[in-house]
């Protein structure tokens, strides 16, 4: 903890001074999310940090998609943000996977980027933050990644996402602290 945020990219500035979206720490509500195709959002009190009052998002998805299917779905809780041409883009949040759920189901961060200023129209390119192989269940852990935003680049969409086996009658996670810097990128 820094300053009473959290410091996940550990350089002793709290992410919640260095992070460009809104609401990252889901401290009293989930404003500035917007719930994705067959997902809910909501608040709640549970947090990576323990530090009350305080809480995360809840990211789930109901409704089975396949039954016999063998494959996952991306459902996931956007906030829209602006980014202006090539930026190093890293993204870093702690996320918490119940264990009663299907074991093939995912927590993950989704960057998608826009040569739009509202993250409307066509992506030109998107990386994703996968769930660390060694992270478990009913435990918080840190998702981290980052990439490069193209040239024409004007937005991003970062996506706190479920990856929703097929087969699920429903699959949710938790994020918190959802940490999203840019710097310049040497020619």
């Amino acid at each position: 903890m820094q300053d009473g945020c959290a410091d996940l990219d550990i350089d002793n500035v709290a992410d919640c001074s260095e992070t460009i979206v809104e609401n990252a720490d889901f401290k009293a509500d989930v404003s500035n999310w917007l719930a994705g195709m067959d997902v809910t959002v909501d608040w709640d009190a549970g947090n990576a940090a323990g530090d009350l009052p305080s809480g995360s998002a809840l990211v789930a998805s109901t409704g089975v998609i396949d039954a016999s299917g063998s494959g996952v779905a991306l459902r996931a809780a956007q906030q829209c943000v602006p980014i202006d041409g090539s930026r190093l883009v890293i993204v870093y949040a702690n996320a918490f996977v119940d264990s009663e759920q299907d074991p093939q189901g995912r927590a993950e961060v989704d960057v998608v980027f826009f040569d739009s200023q509202d993250c409307s129209g066509p992506l030109t390119t998107t990386f994703s933050t996968p769930q660390p192989l060694d992270s478990r269940v009913d435990a918080w852990f840190t998702l981290k990644a980052g990439s490069v935003s193209g040239a024409t680049t004007k937005s991003a969409q970062i996506k706190l996402g479920v990856l929703k086996p097929f087969r699920a009658p429903s699959f949710r996670a938790r994020f918190d602290n959802v940490l999203v810097t840019t710097a310049s990128v040497q020619p």
